[in-house]
């Protein structure tokens, strides 16, 4: 018989590679290293990385809720908590959901993120004026007027992307709920009664008392944030489809019967002076009800040159999955106008704030990675540190060709700001018959003035036989 003191001894877990080998954990850390370094010397590519990135986050978050949410679970709450930990290593270094992080990178997009701010801050004051208790919302969700709201998302991300993203990470908050709330009290599967697993957390924390309390509460506070935002862009998608449905229906209709404008306009002018008399009788609800219906024939007996059409949303469609060019321009303005001062008094406190962001930012690619690698030694984790799958070498090759691509990057980005003409460069090859070649680069400003220099010819002699 065993003593109960046996019956704590869990024994070693025989971990997934496929799930969290050596190769995928390398794979995401370079992925984080990368992106955090391509988006600090290239913001303009920070559409791409989002769109690998949380992608990425979202295979790992599919594959985590169908091991877990199984009948016979195959994973581990400990392992889910690993899966957990890459994805929010995303979230919480280089993945943004509505860009506003990607402002801090650099001391330029500071000091205009801090212009932003207080145009919002005073407009947000404006709104809140002569109101209180439940009011606040109702103003501030009806007259704060949405051009102060967005100039904090960079231009050249799209909608369709924040939306997504959001999304992803609405998905992370479920599944990180769902753990500290749902799973066994001594996190182990249900026929497991040995103790807690190990998690870091500043030191070796075992999964009990009050450090689950403190990360149930970080978890409802995370979807207390995510969840406003979320539904508040399903609101507007969902308002987004009804007027696409009602203007094909409308254009639809028109093409059908030419006349239906002419035919419903008749009835719904007395319907309007036969509603005006009896509005005074009716209550505000059913007054609200009886308007929208009116609303909707008012706007199906309009030609549709009084108002917007169904190809007029498909460009507004565009331009929520591409970003629009002009906001570029608008942003490009502002920055000559007379504005420019208040960025240049900020200058001092942007770099701050970008110094502090960035060295936060290698901090918490360090501090995931220390989460992960010590949760795998402290709870004896097996067969999870060598790269012996296709599941593992496929992404450790990506995170490893993001890496040199990086590289590339950093280095074009060096030489073209040591030599600032590079553009006017051009190359002039030939060969001949007999395998010579000429090489020759011009300068496109002095092609001219150089023509009969012949720019700079280098004569390769042939290699052949």
């Amino acid at each position: 018989m065993s003593s109960p003191a046996e019956a704590l001894i869990c024994e070693a877990i025989e971990g997934n590679p496929d799930f969290y080998g050596l190769g995928i954990r390398i794979g995401v850390y370079l992925q984080w290293t990368t992106a955090w370094v391509s988006l600090l010397v290239d913001p303009l590519s920070a559409q791409s990385v989002y769109d690998v990135n949380s992608v990425f986050v979202f295979a790992i978050l599919v594959a985590t809720m169908i091991a877990t949410f199984a009948n016979n679970p195959t994973i581990e709450p400990v392992e889910t908590y690993i899966m957990l930990q890459f994805s929010l290593g995303f979230f919480l270094t280089t993945l943004s959901t509505f860009g506003l992080r990607l402002h801090l990178l650099r001391p330029s997009s500071v000091a205009q993120f801090l212009h932003h701010l207080n145009a919002l801050g005073r407009a947000v004051r404006g709104s809140l004026q002569n109101s209180s208790g439940p009011s606040i919302m109702w103003r501030l969700s009806s007259k704060l007027p949405l051009n102060y709201v967005s100039p904090l998302k960079p231009y050249h991300l799209s909608w369709s992307g924040v939306f997504w993203r959001t999304t992803t990470i609405c998905m992370l908050t479920t599944v990180n709920i769902w753990l500290w709330f749902a799973s066994q009290p001594n996190y182990r599967l249900a026929n497991q009664t040995c103790d807690p697993p190990f998690v870091f957390f500043f030191s070796r924390q075992q999964l009990s008392g009050a450090i689950v309390g403190f990360f149930k509460t970080v978890s409802i506070m995370i979807a207390i944030i995510v969840a406003p935002p979320f539904f508040v862009l399903c609101q507007l998608a969902l308002r987004i489809l009804n007027h696409t449905i009602m203007a094909l229906y409308r254009d639809y209709l028109h093409s059908m019967v030419p006349e239906a404008p002419q035919r419903l306009r008749q009835p719904l002018d007395r319907i309007n002076s036969t509603f005006a008399s009896f509005s005074r009788r009716l209550d505000p609800t059913t007054l609200s009800q009886f308007r929208g219906y009116i609303d909707i024939l008012d706007f199906l007996s309009r030609p549709s040159n009084e108002t917007y059409r169904f190809s007029d949303l498909l460009k507004f469609v565009v331009y929520l999955g591409r970003g629009k060019e002009g906001e570029r321009r608008i942003v490009s303005a502002q920055a000559e106008n007379s504005e420019t001062p208040t960025y240049a008094r900020n200058d001092r406190l942007a770099r701050r704030i970008c110094l502090f962001w960035n060295i936060s930012v290698v901090l918490s690619i360090i501090w995931f990675i220390l989460s992960i690698e010590l949760t795998l030694s402290w709870n004896n984790i097996k067969g999870v540190n060598s790269i012996d799958s296709a599941g593992q070498l496929i992404p450790f090759v990506i995170g490893a060709v993001s890496t040199l691509q990086v590289i590339k990057k950093v280095i074009l980005l060096g030489l073209s700001r040591k030599y600032n003409d590079w553009a006017e460069v051009t190359v002039d090859t030939s060969i001949d018959l007999a395998g010579n070649q000429t090489f020759k680069i011009r300068h496109t400003k002095s092609t001219l003035e150089n023509e009969d220099k012949g720019g700079l010819p280098t004569r390769i002699p042939s290699t052949g036989s």
